[in-house]
């Protein structure tokens, strides 16, 4: 189980050196090159100019696309368990991979719909998806 648990961070450790620049990067993109409106008072900043209920939602669309994905993940560690589980022991842990990733999948979903009904709700319109 602690093995488990050193290979979970680690992966997350990575994924998220992997993510980072990618965050960074899109904190700071040309308004005028990417053909959204400029404001005045941020010309030359290269900061985006949009509101603040479109930036948390699409922080909180890149968290549930991540908790996704390593719900999935799961399933197919889960599998791997259940293939190569010679006694039961290996069973029951596999179980328990398929639960949780059962349940993270269903987090995901009730994530996903809770944040564009907010987004709804706040803004009056549905948030595109790009």
């Amino acid at each position: 189980m602690k093995l488990t648990k050193k290979y979970l961070l680690a992966f997350s450790v990575a994924l998220g050196i992997m993510v980072l620049p990618v965050l960074v990067h899109g904190a700071f993109v040309n308004p005028s090159a990417a053909g959204w409106s400029t404001n005045r008072n941020m010309a030359g900043t290269g900061l985006v100019n949009t509101s603040v209920a479109k930036i948390i939602f699409t922080v909180l669309q890149w968290l549930l696309l991540v908790l996704t994905f390593l719900a999935v993940m799961g399933f197919v560690i889960s599998g791997i368990f259940f293939i190569t589980a010679g006694g039961s022991d290996r069973a029951d842990e596999a179980r328990k991979w398929l639960t949780y990733s059962i349940i993270g999948i269903i987090v995901a979903l009730l994530g996903y719909v809770m944040t564009t009904f907010i987004s709804t709700m706040i803004s009056g319109s549905v948030q595109d998806e790009t």
